[in-house]
């Protein structure tokens, strides 16, 4: 994978709307843009201010750390948010190094709650850098942050998938070992 290639593409088809907006492109390292078993799609950066969309892209060469592992996320120390810890046992009992998997979030622009994110617009105004992400990566299983509801990502690839093929997916649920948590999937 040309690393610039990918730099170009995002400055290419990410919308004039969103690039000086604070926010993040990817979670992981750009060397992750390459064929794996996995993708990661959370909702959105969390936080008010940060570099914008524009400066994180033209960073990403340079960028060598991991969000869910190298960062702080207050008032949490490094790796030390539930979430972070979660995906890192996650990866961990699955046997994988969560530093080689590709991830990043449907909706780069930064907001403190999901209601701030934009939705859907601007998962509209990201998606066509997701489908190149969906090229490189090939992944064959995307973990998606939320459920069905309208808000989240998992809402968005339920939508997705019924554009291309005509159908609402059939959902299989499991439970996740955590209280009454589900994990549900689709094919």
């Amino acid at each position: 994978m040309n690393q610039n290639k990918f730099v170009e593409r995002c400055f290419e088809i990410i919308s004039p709307a969103i690039i000086d907006k604070s926010g993040r492109v990817l979670y992981s390292t750009i060397d992750t843009l390459q064929r794996g078993d996995f993708y990661i799609l959370g909702l959105n950066p969390g936080g008010t201010c940060g570099p914008s969309i524009e400066s994180d892209i033209n960073g990403l060469n340079k960028r060598k750390e991991n969000a869910y592992l190298d960062e702080d996320w207050p008032p949490y120390l490094t790796g030390q948010h539930r979430l972070q810890r979660g995906l890192k046992f996650l990866f961990d009992e699955l046997g994988f190094d969560l530093r080689k998997i590709c991830a990043s979030n449907l909706i780069f622009v930064r907001s403190r709650d999901a209601r701030g994110a934009g939705y859907p617009e601007n998962a509209d105004a990201c998606w066509p850098v997701h489908e190149v992400i969906l090229n490189y990566v090939q992944p064959k299983i995307i973990i998606v942050f939320g459920d069905a509801q309208k808000l989240s990502p998992f809402a968005y690839l339920m939508k997705k998938h019924k554009e291309n093929t005509g159908n609402v997916p059939e959902i299989e649920e499991i439970q996740s070992g955590h209280g009454n948590w589900k994990c549900k999937a689709f094919t």
